[in-house]
């Protein structure tokens, strides 16, 4: 279970900045899941606390980042716009996430 663990936690820290105050751990894990399967999380140090695909940016402090930010990325035309806009990442990333068949 310690995946599992490390799994929530790393919810948890993206979406509060390392503040853990999710209602609920095992709905976090069960949503991140989706996440993961493009996005990995690790922090500035290297330390890798969720292996994940490399498709998308790395998640660690996503919160507070303007969307589409991440230094020699390439993010799609329509995130680009809204990154330019000023939108940020805030406790609802997932708001933009596209998945297949959304935004990016």
């Amino acid at each position: 279970m310690k995946t599992s663990s490390s799994m929530a936690l790393a919810g948890a820290m993206i979406l509060t900045g390392g503040l853990a105050q999710a209602a609920d751990p095992a709905q976090g894990e069960a949503d991140f899941k989706r996440c993961r399967s493009c996005h990995e999380v690790v922090a500035d140090n290297g330390t890798a606390i969720v292996k994940g695909g490399k498709t998308g940016p790395n998640l660690y402090g996503v919160v507070g980042r303007t969307v589409a930010s991440v230094e020699d990325f390439r993010y799609s035309e329509s995130l680009e716009e809204v990154g330019e806009s000023g939108v940020v990442w805030d406790e609802e990333p997932c708001g933009l996430r596209r998945g297949p068949d959304g935004l990016a």
